[in-house]
This record gives C-alpha cells, sequence and structure tokens, in this order.
C-alpha cells in the first residue's frame, strides 16, 4: 500500500453549473437535441439514446496513514441513432458528449451533425477489400477500438497475467512515430476517469504511455 501523501488540487473535475441542472433542464436539453433530428422522409430512432448527469464520490483511507477524498460530476450523453427510410434502413451512428460546462454544450448542432450523418449512412456500401496501406478513422473511433485495445495492452494486471502483447516492451517502438498516448487525469476533459489519486491511494500524474 502507499505510505501517505499530498495529493494534487483539481478544482475543475466538480462543476456547480451541472450540480444545479434540474429535471426540466435535462428535458429541455434532450427536446432541443429531438428536433434537430426531423427529416420529411427520414425517421432517425434514439430509443437507446440518453442524457443524463453523472455524479461520483470517492474515499479512500489506508493502515499507512492515506487520507484521500475526491468528488466528480459532468453531462453526459450517450445518442446511439438509427435511421429509416421506407423499408430502408442505414447503419447506426453513435456520437457521445462529455461536458463539465453546461453552456457550451450545443446540443442543436450535435443533433445537426448526427442528422447529416443518419441520411448519409442510408447509402453504406460494405467493401470486400481496401487497396491501401492508410486507414482513416473518425476521431470517436479512438475509444474503440483503438483505446481499448491499448488500455488492454498497458493495464498493469494484463502486465502481470503475462497477457499483454506489449509485456517487456518498455524501450521498443510499438507505433508509428507520429503516434502519442498520453494519460492525463488531471484534465477536466479526461471524462469521469480524471482523478487524483487511484484505486490504491497513489497520486496521479500525466504519464507518456507511448
Amino acid at each position: 500500500l502507499p505510505s501517505r501523501q499530498s495529493y494534487p488540487t483539481v478544482d475543475t473535475l466538480y462543476s456547480n453549473d451541472v450540480r444545479d441542472l434540474t429535471v426540466d433542464d435535462l428535458i429541455d436539453h434532450a427536446n432541443t437535441f429531438l428536433q434537430q433530428l426531423k427529416h420529411p422522409s427520414v425517421k432517425i430512432n434514439t430509443d437507446l439514446s440518453r442524457l443524463y448527469v453523472s455524479e461520483s464520490w470517492t474515499g479512500i483511507v489506508n493502515s499507512n496513514g492515506v487520507e484521500g477524498f475526491q468528488k466528480g460530476n459532468a453531462l453526459q450523453g450517450n445518442f446511439f441513432c438509427v435511421p429509416r427510410e421506407g423499408t430502408k434502413v442505414g447503419s447506426f451512428i453513435s456520437e457521445i458528449i462529455f461536458t463539465r460546462d453546461p453552456r457550451s454544450l450545443d446540443l442543436v448542432q450535435t443533433g445537426q451533425d448526427i442528422r447529416k450523418k443518419a441520411i448519409r449512412n442510408l447509402d453504406v456500401k460494405t467493401l470486400s477489400s481496401i487497396d491501401s496501406d492508410i486507414v482513416i478513422f473518425s476521431p470517436e473511433s479512438i475509444t474503440s477500438p483503438i483505446g481499448v485495445v491499448i488500455a488492454m495492452a498497458v493495464a498493469a494486471d494484463q502486465v502481470q497475467q503475462n497477457r499483454s502483447m506489449w509485456k517487456d516492451r518498455l524501450v521498443d517502438q510499438v507505433a508509428v512515430e507520429e503516434f502519442n498516448f498520453i494519460d492525463e487525469p488531471h484534465n477536466p476533459e479526461s471524462g469521469m476517469a480524471a482523478k487524483v489519486f487511484d484505486d490504491e491511494g497513489t497520486k496521479t500524474q500525466d504519464t507518456h504511455i507511448i
């Protein structure tokens, strides 16, 4: 277990503006978003979508004198939308929003962007092969599958259980030189994973993983 230590103060992980959001506020935001999905011929199903406030509180105390407490909150949205035009059904669109500043939320633009993607996805074509050395991912694809693969490769449990593809490769090149992967636990935009100490009570810091 870690010994007693001081933790950094990161005030931006908890927002009073998020705390003060009411159910009526969330309903208004949701209605604003849904209005943007209306189209004369395309119906966009959003049954699995949600807009919500999340809040977490963590305390850790151990016999070495460690005492740490932290809390965080955020306004989040998970939008899972499927377009349909007559008998034609398009591929789904998945969109995630995360903010600790409700004033920065632009659900009008988010809804309009999803509507454009939905209409485009009605005419998706399946490719049997790609004759190219370059694959372009959309920005949100870093979380899945790319982010999941990296997380599994660098997780301590995976390394200790000898299941990591990067075990014992601390000084090896594992990706193209242009690719960097940095853990920023104090960045308020790091999602609900932002924290000042880890599960064992060791203070967190920026870590250059790749």
